[in-house]
C-alpha cells in the first residue's frame, strides 16, 4: 500500500489497520510528512547522560548503588520536554486500564497521535496494572506507543505497588525488545494523579532500567527518561549518579570554580596576611580530591584568624 503513493491518515475512511500497514512501509524521511508536530526532536539531538552530567557539573556521590559502566552511561538520557515530539522507536504511555485515553501524558499522546490510536487501543481489550501493550504511533514522530498501566497510591506506599511499578518499566522494555525497537522514552509513570511519590518512583525507574540494561545491554541504543516538570528533572539529576555513576575525574577538564571553607586552622599555618599558605591548601585539597590541582589564591584578611573562605581554580587530571 505504501508503494501506491501517499495517503491521508486523517481521512475518516481509513482504518487503523490500513494506516499501520502503510506507515510500516515508510522510512523516517517519508514518515515525517505525516507528523502532527513539525518541531520534532531527533534522537541524535538528545544528549546522553554523561554529557548532561558534565554540562550540569553533577557531583558524583562517594558511594553509588552500582559499579561504573561507561557503555551504559552512553545508552541513557535525561530529557526535559514534550514526549510527543521525540523521534524514537517508541514512547511509553502511562495509561489507564481502558487504554482509551485520559488526562496528563495519556491525553497528550492520544491527541498528538490522532484518532486512529484510540481505534487500535479499543481492539486490545484493556490492560492490567504492570503490564504493557504496543500500538502504532500514527501521527507521532515515535513509530510505536507502548502503553502501560501504573499503580495507584492512596496513603502509604506498599510493596505490591512497588512491584507493579517495577513491572511497568520492565514489561515496557521487554515489549520493546520483542518488537526489535532500539530507542524508547519513558515519562514519569504514576507520579501524577495516580499518587506515587516522585522520589520513590525515580528510584524504582532507575533501578529497573539499570538492571534490565545490564541483562540486555546489546538490545538498546538509548533509553530516555523524559520529564516535563523542573522538580522531576531535579530529582533525576540527583539520583542518576547513584544508578549510572560517572568517573569522578576526567583525563582533562576545563577549569572549574570550587569554593572551600577551611575550619580552625592553627595560626602557624598562616602567612603574615592571615591567609593559609598555598602549599598547605594544595596538600589538603589534593588529599581530599585524589587529584592533581593547580591553585590560584584570591582573598583578604580572615578577620578572625580561625576560618577562611577561599576561592580556587582547580584543573582535574586523572590519577588512576
Amino acid at each position: 500500500m505504501a508503494s501506491s503513493g501517499k495517503i491521508d491518515l486523517n481521512s475518516p475512511t481509513i482504518t487503523w489497520k490500513e494506516a499501520k500497514s502503510y506507515l510500516k512501509g515508510l522510512n523516517n524521511k517519508q514518515k515525517r510528512d505525516h507528523y502532527s508536530v513539525k518541531d520534532f526532536i531527533k534522537l541524535k539531538q538528545i544528549p546522553v547522560w554523561k554529557d548532561t552530567a558534565k554540562k550540569a557539573n553533577i557531583k558524583q556521590p562517594e558511594e553509588g548503588k552500582y559499579a561504573k559502566n561507561k557503555a551504559l552511561n552512553e545508552k541513557v538520557s535525561l530529557f526535559r520536554g514534550d514526549i510527543t515530539k521525540l523521534e524514537v522507536d517508541a514512547i511509553i504511555n502511562t495509561a489507564n486500564s481502558s487504554l482509551l485515553g485520559g488526562g496528563g501524558v495519556d491525553g497528550c499522546i492520544h491527541r498528538a497521535a490522532g484518532p486512529l490510536l484510540k481505534l487500535e487501543c479499543s481492539s486490545l481489550g484493556g490492560c492490567q496494572t504492570g503490564l504493557a501493550k504496543m500500538t502504532c504511533g500514527y501521527l507521532l514522530p515515535a513509530k510505536y506507543v507502548i502503553h502501560t498501566v501504573g499503580p495507584v497510591v492512596q496513603g502509604d506506599l506498599g510493596s505490591a505497588q512497588e512491584e507493579e511499578l517495577r513491572n511497568c518499566y520492565r514489561n515496557s522494555m521487554l515489549t520493546a525488545v520483542e518488537g526489535k525497537l532500539r530507542s524508547v522514552a519513558f515519562p514519569c509513570i504514576s507520579t501524577g494523579v495516580f499518587g506515587y511519590p516522585p522520589k520513590a518512583a525515580a528510584d524504582m525507574a532507575l533501578r529497573t532500567i539499570r538492571e534490565f540494561l545490564e541483562e540486555n545491554k546489546d538490545k538498546f541504543d538509548r533509553v530516555i527518561i523524559c520529564v516535563f516538570l523542573e522538580k522531576d528533572e531535579e530529582i533525576y539529576l540527583q539520583k542518576l549518579p547513584e544508578y549510572f555513576p560517572l568517573d569522578s575525574t576526567y583525563p582533562t577538564c576545563k577549569l572549574q570554580e570550587l569554593r572551600w571553607k577551611l575550619f580552625t586552622l592553627k595560626p602557624s599555618f598562616f602567612c603574615s596576611s592571615y591567609l593559609p599558605s598555598l602549599s598547605l591548601v594544595k596538600s589538603i585539597l589534593t588529599k581530599n580530591l585524589h587529584s592533581m590541582i593547580i591553585l590560584s589564591q584570591r582573598g583578604g584578611r580572615n578577620g578572625t584568624g580561625n576560618t577562611l573562605n577561599i576561592s580556587v581554580s582547580a584543573e582535574f587530571k586523572s590519577t588512576h
